[in-house]
C-alpha cells in the first residue's frame, strides 16, 4: 500500500459544532471518508425569509379592493342555454314598453267584451 499524505479537512455538522477529519497515514483513496470543500463548509448560516419593508412598499400606492366586473364571464356556460338566453333578451321588452302593451291589450278586451245588461242577438 502506498503512504498518502491528506491535507486536514474540516466542517461544521448540522448542530453547527466544527468536525476535523485527519484521515490515518496508510489507506486507499477509495476508503476515505468524504468530506465538503473548506469554503463550503465553514460559510454562515443564511436567512431563509423577512417579511421587513414589505408593508411600507404595498401601502406607498395604496392596498386597493379587487375590482368587481359588472357581468360574468360566459365563457364555458352550456351553449344551449347562451342560444336561448339571447333569444330571451333580444325578444323581452323593457319594463315600460311592456306597461304600454299590457294597457292596449286590456283596452282591446273591454271593447271586445259586451257589456252585463245587453244581450246578443
Amino acid at each position: 500500500m502506498k503512504k498518502i499524505n491528506l491535507i486536514k479537512c474540516s466542517y461544521q455538522d448540522r448542530r453547527g459544532s466544527r468536525i476535523s477529519r485527519v484521515p490515518s497515514g496508510n489507506t486507499e483513496l477509495s476508503s476515505l471518508p468524504s468530506c465538503p470543500s473548506p469554503r463550503l463548509a465553514i460559510m454562515a448560516k443564511s436567512k431563509n425569509h423577512t417579511n421587513h419593508n414589505q408593508n411600507r412598499k404595498a401601502h406607498r400606492n395604496k392596498i386597493k379592493r379587487p375590482k368587481k366586473e359588472r357581468y360574468p364571464s360566459m365563457r364555458g356556460v352550456d351553449p344551449k342555454f347562451l342560444r336561448n338566453l339571447k333569444f330571451s333578451r333580444k325578444h323581452n321588452l323593457s319594463s315600460r314598453k311592456q306597461k304600454e302593451v299590457a294597457a292596449k291589450r286590456k283596452q282591446e278586451r273591454e271593447a271586445q267584451a259586451t257589456p252585463v245588461g245587453t244581450t246578443e242577438p
